[in-house]
């Protein structure tokens, strides 16, 4: 029982990571619009934060909070994202993260999960997702788009949809 207590709550902070990522979207424009949208997109995920911005960063308390900021410091590290296209105000993105539906389908406890993301061999998937922005005075605003935190975060919300979390 304590360790499907555990399971849970290590989904749910996973589910929370998710969550604040959902917030809305908006970076200052460069003078690169491919360079602005993948820094808009890796500000907003804090797939770049160090362990300390994590640790000095208000947020979620959960019994989990280390395994938020070990998660988000392992995990932002090998999310790479690529603009491989503009054509208006579309872009189509190559992002390449860790797989998380493999690995919380093999084991989805806090320390396994870790070690997968640290390990040489860490699953990885690659998907393409076409996102729209707008440009307003000078910021570039990324829609919000499913799809898009699916990618990121290495198709956990299909894990998530199939285990009915």
């Amino acid at each position: 029982m304590k360790k499907k207590k555990q399971k849970v709550l290590i989904l749910l902070s996973i589910v929370a990571v998710i969550a604040i990522a959902i917030s809305t979207y908006s970076f200052l424009s460069s003078k690169d619009e491919k360079e602005a949208i993948v820094n808009e997109i890796y500000e907003q995920f804090e797939l770049k934060k160090s362990e300390e911005e994590l640790n000095n960063q208000s947020g979620i308390i959960l019994e989990s909070t280390n395994f938020i900021k070990e998660f988000n410091t392992s995990f932002g590290k090998k999310v790479d994202i690529k603009v491989e296209n503009i054509k208006g105000k579309e872009a189509i993105l190559k992002i390449t993260s860790p797989d998380l539906f493999t690995i919380l389908s093999q084991n989805g406890e806090e320390r396994y999960i870790l070690e997968s993301l640290k390990d040489k061999n860490c699953p990885y998937i690659e998907n393409k997702v076409t996102i729209t922005f707008e440009s307003i005075d000078g910021e570039i605003n990324i829609n919000e788009n499913t799809e898009l935190i699916n990618a990121i975060y290495g198709n956990a919300l299909k894990y998530f949809e199939e285990k009915g979390i």
